[in-house]
C-alpha cells in the first residue's frame, strides 16, 4: 500500500504545471522629489526600480543609493528620490559604530541591525530596517533621511 501512495505522488508531483498570471496590468508609480520629471510613470507589471530609472530624469544631485536596483515596483508605489546628502549611513555596510552615530541607535539595536542583515542578506529598501527589533515608526523617521543602502 505504501509503496502505491509513494508512486501516485511521484507521478503526480510531475504534472503541476505553473501558470503565469495573465490578470497583471500595467502598474502606475508616482514619483517626486530629485527628478526632472515628477508625477505618474506607467510601467509594465513585474518592473523593477532599474525599469523605471529609464523612464525618469534625475536631477544633478539626486541620492538613488537608498534604492536596490532589482527592487520590484507595485501599482501605486510613491518613490521619492532624495537629494544627496553626505552623512547618509550605509545600513548594508556600516559597522556598529557607525550605526550608533544615527539619533535613537544605541548599541543593542545597532548589533540588531547587523544580526538582521547577516540572517537575511542585504536590504533592499530602507524602510526595510523597521523589521529590526527595536525599530519602529517613530525610529524610523528619525533616521531616514541619514540612512541608505
Amino acid at each position: 500500500m505504501w509503496l502505491l501512495i509513494i508512486l501516485l505522488l511521484t507521478s503526480c508531483s510531475s504534472k503541476i504545471e505553473i501558470i503565469p498570471n495573465t490578470d497583471c496590468i500595467d502598474i502606475k508609480v508616482n514619483v517626486s522629489g530629485a527628478v526632472m520629471n515628477e508625477g505618474t510613470i506607467k510601467l509594465p507589471c513585474g518592473s523593477v526600480f532599474d525599469d523605471l530609472l529609464n523612464q525618469i530624469v534625475l536631477a544633478e544631485n539626486a541620492d538613488i543609493s537608498m534604492f536596490h536596483s532589482n527592487m520590484p515596483l507595485f501599482d501605486g508605489d510613491n518613490i521619492v528620490i532624495l537629494e544627496q546628502n553626505e552623512f547618509r549611513i550605509s545600513i548594508n555596510t556600516a559597522s556598529k559604530e557607525e550605526l550608533m552615530t544615527l539619533k535613537g541607535i544605541g548599541e543593542k539595536t545597532a548589533e540588531a541591525i547587523i544580526e538582521y542583515r547577516n540572517v537575511n542578506g542585504f536590504f533592499i529598501n530602507i524602510i526595510d530596517i523597521k523589521n529590526v527589533k527595536g525599530i519602529g515608526d517613530r525610529k524610523y523617521e528619525a533616521i531616514k533621511d541619514f540612512i541608505s543602502l
